[in-house]
């Protein structure tokens, strides 16, 4: 296995918090089975809705899997300011490997998709795989899953936009290890990974948001798939200095999205 190396990488320091942060209460975290009936409970409603739109499963289909009792998962909800909607939610959980993970379980049928995945090489040129397993054995390879927001038209899509970065920022400021505070050295994130499976829709609309991330693979899982599906990495210390250096008409928004959502993260570090 090719030695991944973490030296020299340069240090990365977020901008201070915005003036106007929003507010920590929109977003809500609960770990495993934790509060199910507040978190777990609709999430698996909206996943189900979700799927079963995209043709995935049969109506009726409850969403549920082992991420779900792992203690390890963090199931991330952002919620309206008024409503208590939700809308936008992602789930995090630490795996041991990548093929371990319920990311790879999806792709795992096509041997083209796979083959892909094994023979990636990134822009360092190594393996991507062994980088990604090297994180795993230092708890530091998470698959991100069950990334949904409402289909019923409770939330634009310049909310749900918004919901997501700040999620992704606080998923950022949670898995760095060892955050103290308000999220102003993510040094450690350097070591850190993050793996999904997405349809390409979803994968396009991250790439929209400013969401950095590779495409390992992409295809039809199945012949009855009716679009493409993409396995795809992100180094979350990349994503957000790809964000945070944004000079673009919403730069500042999006900027302001993220920190907020770091400092919620070092605040539940703090509170811990």
């Amino acid at each position: 296995m090719t030695a991944i190396q973490y030296e020299d990488t340069p240090k990365f320091m977020p901008p201070e918090q915005s003036e106007h942060p929003a507010s920590f209460d929109r977003i809500t975290v609960s770990r495993g089975m934790n509060d199910a009936e507040r978190h777990l409970t609709p999430l698996i409603k909206m996943r189900s809705a979700f799927v079963t739109a995209l043709g995935w499963f049969e109506k009726g289909h409850i969403d549920g899997d082992v991420y779900d009792i792992d203690p390890r998962t963090q199931h991330m909800v952002f919620r309206h300011e008024q409503s208590d909607d939700i809308i936008a939610a992602l789930r995090l959980t630490s795996v041991d490997n990548v093929k371990s993970s319920l990311s790879w379980e999806m792709i795992q049928s096509n041997p083209k998709l796979v083959f892909e995945v094994e023979s990636h090489i990134d822009e360092d040129g190594q393996s991507t795989l062994d980088d990604l397993n090297h994180a795993a054995s230092t708890g530091n390879l998470y698959d991100l899953t069950r990334l949904v927001s409402p289909l019923d038209g409770s939330a634009t899509i310049s909310e749900i936009k918004g919901a997501m970065v700040e999620l992704f920022g606080y998923a950022a400021g949670v898995t760095a290890p060892d955050i103290k505070d308000e999220a102003t050295d993510l040094d450690n994130l350097h070591n850190v990974r993050w793996l999904f499976a997405s349809t390409e829709s979803l994968e396009r609309m991250l790439t929209s948001m400013g969401i950095e991330h590779t495409v390992l693979t992409k295809g039809r899982v199945s012949e009855k798939d009716t679009s493409d599906s993409c396995f795809c990495v992100v180094k979350p210390i990349e994503a957000m200095r790809a964000m945070y250096e944004r000079t673009d008409g919403s730069a500042k928004r999006v900027q302001d999205q993220v920190t907020a959502g770091l400092s919620r993260a070092a605040r539940t570090a703090i509170d811990s």
